[in-house]
């Protein structure tokens, strides 16, 4: 969908789709910082990191990692979900847009893997992985408690998330 509106039969609140963004929040944001120009082989250490090899459900970019989808869409046949990219980030085919204001609107355990960029959301965006689902993040994120470390370098480590129960926030309690 290019324009039109998303509703929620639910809470019955509406959301704008324009330009092929879905655009959860209605005041402008600030967008991402963007990374200074990506090295080439960027795209495709992320698309193997997060095992981007099958069109079987989505994975999830985050922020400035938004900037590599259009590379890694040539490359990997998954879905990517660019949440909050900067502004002026194209639609495209293999790649919807959510603008959420910082906020993470998919349920848990919904993607197969995820690009953190900051520790703000990083258990939020973690908790949207299904096991055994690949993480990513830039080595100054900590990683999340559930999210085993495979491998680091000077610039991102890569984790598994973990087959933890899924707490589900009750009013004020977990359980």
């Amino acid at each position: 969908m290019i324009d039109g509106m998303l509703g929620c039969p639910v809470c019955r609140s509406e959301f704008a789709i324009r330009h092929g963004a879905l655009r959860l929040v209605t005041n402008a944001m600030p967008a991402p910082a963007t990374r200074a120009k990506q090295p080439e082989d960027d795209a495709l250490r992320l698309a193997a990191s997060l095992d981007l090899r099958t069109e079987s459900g989505f994975a999830i970019l985050r922020g400035s990692w938004c900037t590599l989808a259009e590379s890694i869409v040539t490359i990997s046949p998954t879905h990517l979900v660019l949440l909050d990219p900067p502004f002026g980030t194209p639609p495209g085919l293999g790649r919807s847009i959510i603008h959420a204001g910082g906020t993470v609107p998919l349920a848990p355990r919904t993607a197969v893997a995820v690009a953190i960029d900051d520790n703000e959301r990083a258990y939020a965006l973690a908790a949207t992985v299904q096991p055994p689902g690949r993480i990513v993040g830039p080595v100054q994120v900590t990683l999340p408690n559930d999210v085993k470390e495979l491998v680091r370098d000077g610039r991102w480590w890569v984790g598994e998330k973990e087959n933890a129960p899924v707490r589900v926030m009750l009013g004020r309690r977990a359980r």
